[in-house]
């Protein structure tokens, strides 16, 4: 069976937008987890968890009315840069 090359230029003409968009969404997760973990940029005491497990540790409480992990408390950008 040949290879139909206009088929397959067809398939990636309409599905580039996924082509780039789900490796561009994977590359964002894994810098802000490597940001997270260099104790130089953030200090250990104002680490945060990616949103996506914040989500979940909600819905899983919300759903289930088991006691979630409780989610780090809310703090003012004023504290992470004071002098």
């Amino acid at each position: 069976m040949p290879l139909d090359k206009n088929r397959h230029e067809t398939w990636f003409k309409r599905n580039m937008m996924f082509i780039v968009t789900i490796p561009l969404v994977i590359g964002i997760h894994w810098g802000w987890l490597k940001l997270q973990q260099d104790p130089t940029l953030v200090d250990p005491k104002y680490r945060r968890n990616l949103p996506y497990y914040d989500m979940y540790q909600i819905a899983k409480k919300y759903f289930t009315g088991e006691s979630a992990e409780p989610l780090p408390e809310k703090r003012e950008d004023k504290e992470i840069f004071k002098d």
